[in-house]
């Protein structure tokens, strides 16, 4: 990976570049004004009943982008 050279500057999400933050290998530069979101979108059929297994996955990914949202102060756009 090039940023690991020292050379180079680049944008890892925050989850990938964590680990390597807190050892100190990587900083965050402009942490606050940089940014890039993306929008995630999840489709299913609408004329069958979610199995179980569904369910929990459309609840699970929901409470973790919930969880996200709320850690960095981003509102929650409904479409």
């Amino acid at each position: 990976m090039f940023v690991m050279s020292g050379h180079y500057l680049g944008y890892l999400p925050d989850h990938y570049a964590e680990d390597w933050i807190q050892k100190g290998i990587f900083r965050p530069l402009m942490a606050a004004t940089t940014r890039i979101q993306s929008t995630f979108v999840i489709a299913t059929r609408s004329a069958e009943k979610p199995s179980t297994i569904l369910d929990f996955f459309i609840r699970e990914l929901a409470g973790f982008a919930s969880e996200v949202l709320h850690k960095h102060g981003t509102r929650v756009r409904k479409g």
